[in-house]
């Protein structure tokens, strides 16, 4: 996460939940996902965006 005038991620918030309840609001701060393997090798992080409807 970092707030919205930052160029950078300044903090990491580890979860192994599907989903997550954070006490920040969405209007201060972007938030991203990313993915992790067995050795620690992060993915790029992706922003979260409402799943289509079918």
């Amino acid at each position: 996460m970092r707030e919205t005038y930052q160029p950078l991620w300044e903090k990491k918030i580890y979860a192994e939940e599907a989903s997550i309840t954070l006490p920040y609001s969405k209007d201060n701060y972007f938030f991203a996902v990313q993915s992790v393997d067995e050795d620690g090798h992060e993915s790029v992080p992706i922003f979260p965006a409402p799943a289509r409807r079918r």
